[in-house]
């Protein structure tokens, strides 16, 4: 009983969260300055600068499953505001993954962004 719930509420979860959401949500941060980006989200998992001399910031999650869900195994958001969703596919390992880049110019101001992955989800 206690499963079929748990797949029902992911269910219903899946309904409402989609790409265009986390979009929006990733969207909304351009034209903003890095600093305020890093005092919501936290530290970038890791940066780099491009060739054209702008600085990338790079926010990545990534979840492995490979047992049916149970109650612990379900975090309903991570830090960043996606949504994270367990399925079992018997002995198979399902990975779920977003990066999410921000571009940044020499005067700080978040002036491009891009995902990638195929959990990049929000509600």
């Amino acid at each position: 009983m206690k499963k079929i719930i748990l797949l029902l509420l992911t269910i219903c979860l899946t309904a409402c969260a989609t790409e265009a959401k986390y979009d929006a949500k990733v969207a909304a941060w351009q034209g903003q300055n890095i600093n305020a980006l890093i005092a919501k989200w936290d530290y970038p998992d890791y940066s780099f600068t491009a060739p054209d001399g702008n600085k990338v910031y790079v926010y990545s999650r990534q979840m492995q499953y490979d047992e049916t869900p149970d109650d612990d195994a379900f975090d309903p958001l991570d830090p960043y505001g996606q949504t994270v969703y367990v399925y079992q596919s018997g002995d198979d390992i399902i990975t779920y993954w977003c990066k999410t880049y921000f571009v940044v110019n020499p005067q700080n101001i978040i002036v491009h962004w891009y995902l990638q992955g195929n959990n990049c989800v929000s509600r």
